[in-house]
């Protein structure tokens, strides 16, 4: 068994021939490209609920405007059909937010969830 980083092209690539049988996902629900494979929670084993983001950050005092140049390039480009359709193509979910939305709602969950797997590996 291995885990296997993400990389949407190759794993529909393996999958679609008997190269490698994909047990889970570790998501907390099942992708698109992938609607036969079950989550590992649907399986019975508890969920980390944990997700691979990427992150754009800009060094420390980059002056307003420039992350603002930045930030509406990266809108832009979200929202384009072109980029859309590649992301389709290679089984990758994309959901755009701006830095305080991440910090809001999504780093707290990942704090908690990388919390709560170091403390179930190093309490036994």
């Amino acid at each position: 068994m291995a885990t296997l980083p993400w990389d949407g092209r190759a794993i529909l690539k393996a999958t679609s021939a008997p190269v490698i049988k994909v047990l889970g996902l570790a998501g907390k629900k099942r992708l698109k490209a992938f609607p036969s494979i079950p989550t590992f929670a649907e399986q019975g084993y508890p969920s980390t609920g944990m997700t691979m983001d990427r992150i754009i950050q800009a060094p420390a005092k980059t002056p307003q405007d420039r992350i603002d140049t930045l930030r509406t390039a990266f809108k832009k480009l979200y929202k384009a059909k072109t980029f859309k359709k590649l992301l389709k193509k290679i089984g990758e979910n994309s959901k755009f937010m701006s830095g305080d939305e991440y910090d809001k709602n999504v780093r707290p969950v990942q704090s908690a969830a990388y919390k709560k797997l170091v403390k179930n590996l190093t309490s036994k």
